[in-house]
């Protein structure tokens, strides 16, 4: 599947665009609100076969779709604000407009980020945000509370 903005829900009025790096500072806000789920590290540590442009299989990878599907769920259940507002920017809707699509919208959505080539690497770079921004935030902290920042 490639990169490009496709068309799966341009019939019921939405077209979901193509992540980009605006888009890993949301998601790493999502993941520094969940950070304390369980389901994502578990997620992370289930793997898939990788497997070659020959179909042999050259060792293991992420299973992407575990860790969307945690990270995703995670966030309905602990951020779902700022995941409606991550899933309205990328089909180009404010959140009212967003609210009324029809039901079988966002699960859709969420099916189409999860499925492109690209979103292992965006959670990659998510997470990694996150983590850097927590180091920092932790640094930060502890040269205020003893007077060198």
């Amino acid at each position: 599947m490639t990169d490009t903005v496709t068309d799966i829900g341009s019939a019921r009025g939405y077209t979901v665009r193509p992540l980009n790096n605006g888009d890993i500072f949301r998601a790493a806000r999502l993941v520094a609100a969940i950070t304390n789920d369980g389901r994502i590290y578990h997620a992370m540590g289930q793997t898939q076969p990788k497997v070659d442009e020959d179909g042999n299989v050259v060792g293991t990878e992420m299973n992407q779709q575990a860790v969307g599907v945690a990270l995703f769920g995670a966030a309905m259940a602990q951020a779902p604000q700022e995941l409606q507002k991550f899933l309205a920017d990328l089909v180009g809707m404010d959140e009212d407009a967003f609210n009324k699509l029809p039901m079988t919208a966002t699960p859709e959505i969420l099916e189409e980020i999860m499925d492109r080539e690209d979103f292992a690497s965006f959670l990659a770079s998510a997470y990694r945000l996150s983590g850097v921004a927590k180091k920092a935030f932790g640094v930060l902290r502890t040269n205020t509370s003893n007077g060198t920042a």
